[in-house]
C-alpha cells in the first residue's frame, strides 16, 4: 500500500470516528477531513481542487436545497402543525386510532419530504397534544419515528440515502415507488402490529378525553393562501418527478430546484426567514462527505472492500445483495445512515467492475440502509431527534425502549426484505 493511500485511510477513518463521537459538530469534522485529504494530494500530487469538485454530487446537493426552500415555506403556513391536530380530532378520542393516524401521517409526510423534517415537523406537536390529552406521548413518538424510516425508503426525496442511491444508481423516482413500494406497505403493516403488541395499553376501548375536540386546527394555520398555494407546489412537483421519466428527462436537482423557484416566487415570502429555515449545515456536511469518499475511492481503498463482499458473496448477485442489505441494516443501526451510504455506493460500483449486476445490490442497500435505522436510537437522525425532543418532557424515551420496540422491527422488516429479494429477484435485476 501506498503511502498516501495509507494516510487517505486513516483520515477517513479517524473522521467517521469524530462524527460517531458527536463531541464535534460532524460537518466541522468532515471538513476538517476534506482539509487533511487536500494536503496529503498535494503533497503526493494524487489529487487536486479539481478533483475535489468532481467528487461532489450536485444533483444531490440541488435536490436537498429544493426541497428544503419548498418545506421551509410550507412550514411557514402552518399547514404541518394542522394536518396533526386534524388527524387527532378524526380520531374521535380513541388512543390507539390517534397512534395510527399520527403515524400514518408521519410516513405519508415521509414519503414527499426527508424523514428528519417530518419527525421535527410532527413530534413537538405530539408532544402537546398527548399532554393536552394526560396520555404517554412515548407510544406516539416511537411509531411516528419508526413510520418515518420506513415512509422514507419508498421515495426517492424520502431519505438523503435513497436520493444518493438514485443519483449513483440513475434510479428514477418512479422507479422506486414501483420496486419498493409494495416492502414499505408491508414494513408499514408489520410496525402496527408491533406496536399494537408492545403498547397493549393503547389498544382497550377507553376514549382519551374531549379537549381534543376544543384544539381549533384552523387557528395554527399562519396564513391560509400561502398554504393552499405550497401544497399546489409541491403536488405539481411530485407531478414533474413522476411525469420525468416519460418525457421531460430533467435531473431530479432541476425539478426540486424548480418547485422551490415556484414556491419564492409565487409566495413571495421574507426571504431572511426561509434561509435561516435550511439546513446549510447539512448541505456542506454532503459535499465534504462526497469529497472524503471520492478521495479513498480514487485512491483504491475502496476496491479492497469490494473485492472482500465479492469474495463472502461467492459471485452470486442474490446472497451479495442480501449480505448488502443485512450488513447496511446492522451497520446504520449504530451509525448514521448517510455516511455509510456515501461509504457503500463506491463500493457497490468497485463490484459492478467485477461484472456483478449492481442494480439488485443498490436496491438492497436502499432496504437496509432505511429499515436498519430503526434497530437503535442512533442509528438514524429522525430517531436522535425523537428521543432528544423526548428528553425535555416528562415522556422521554430510554435506550431500553427503543430497542425493545425498534430492534424487533428493524430485523422483521429486513426480514421481510430479504424475502423480496429471493422472490423477485429478477424483478430487482431492473431499475
Amino acid at each position: 500500500m501506498e503511502p498516501y493511500t495509507l494516510l487517505a485511510l486513516i483520515v477517513f477513518i479517524a473522521s467517521f470516528i469524530g462524527i460517531l463521537s458527536n463531541k464535534i459538530h460532524r460537518t466541522i469534522v468532515v471538513w476538517i477531513g476534506c482539509i487533511a485529504m487536500l494536503i496529503i494530494g498535494r503533497y503526493y500530487n494524487v489529487l487536486n481542487e479539481s478533483n475535489f469538485f468532481s467528487f461532489i454530487d450536485f444533483n444531490v446537493i440541488g435536490l436537498l436545497l429544493g426541497m428544503m426552500i419548498m418545506v421551509a415555506i410550507l412550514e411557514f403556513s402552518g399547514f404541518f402543525e394542522f394536518a396533526a391536530v386534524k388527524v387527532a380530532k378524526i380520531s374521535k378520542g380513541k388512543k390507539w386510532l390517534l397512534l395510527v393516524l399520527l403515524g400514518t401521517l408521519t410516513t405519508l409526510i415521509s414519503l414527499v419530504v426527508d424523514n428528519t423534517t417530518a419527525i421535527i415537523i410532527i413530534a413537538p406537536l405530539t408532544i402537546k397534544i398527548a399532554d393536552r390529552l394526560n396520555i404517554s406521548a412515548i407510544p406516539l413518538l416511537m411509531s411516528e419515528a419508526l413510520l418515518s424510516n420506513i415512509g422514507g425508503v419508498a421515495t426517492l426525496i424520502g431519505d438523503p440515502p435513497n436520493i444518493m442511491i438514485g443519483s449513483a444508481a440513475n434510479f428514477s423516482f418512479n422507479s422506486f415507488i414501483i420496486h419498493l413500494g409494495l416492502p414499505v406497505f408491508i414494513a408499514w403493516l408489520i410496525t402496527l402490529i408491533c406496536m399494537r403488541f408492545f403498547y397493549k395499553g393503547f389498544r382497550n376501548r377507553e376514549r382519551i378525553k374531549e379537549e381534543i375536540l376544543d384544539i381549533n386546527e384552523w387557528d395554527l394555520v399562519k396564513n391560509k393562501k400561502m398554504m393552499y398555494l405550497s401544497l399546489s407546489i409541491l403536488t405539481l412537483t411530485i407531478a414533474l418527478f413522476v411525469l420525468n421519466d416519460f418525457f421531460l428527462h430533467l435531473h431530479v436537482a432541476t425539478i426540486g430546484l424548480i418547485g422551490a423557484g415556484l414556491s419564492l416566487a409565487i409566495n413571495l415570502p421574507e426571504i431572511g426567514e426561509v434561509t435561516k429555515n435550511i439546513e446549510w449545515s447539512v448541505l456542506l456536511f454532503f459535499a465534504g462527505l462526497f469529497i472524503l469518499v471520492g478521495s479513498i475511492e480514487k485512491l483504491g481503498v475502496l476496491r479492497v472492500i469490494g473485492e472482500g463482499l465479492l469474495s463472502i458473496s461467492g459471485g452470486n448477485i442474490i446472497y451479495a445483495a442480501i449480505l448488502i442489505l443485512w450488513v447496511s441494516a446492522f451497520v446504520s443501526s449504530i451509525i448514521d445512515n448517510v455516511p455509510f451510504t456515501a461509504a457503500m455506493i463506491p463500493v457497490i460500483k468497485e463490484m459492478g467492475g467485477y461484472g456483478i449486476p449492481t442494480t439488485p445490490l443498490f436496491w438492497a442497500l436502499a432496504l437496509g440502509v432505511g429499515f436498519g435505522g430503526n434497530g437503535t436510537p442512533v442509528g438514524s437522525t429522525a430517531g436522535v431527534v425523537t428521543v432528544s425532543l423526548s428528553e425535555k418532557t416528562r415522556h422521554a424515551i430510554s435506550t431500553k425502549e427503543w430497542l425493545r420496540v425498534g430492534t424487533p422491527v428493524m430485523i422483521l422488516t429486513c426480514g421481510v426484505s430479504t424475502i423480496f429479494l429471493l422472490l423477485l429477484k429478477d424483478f430487482f435485476m431492473t431499475a
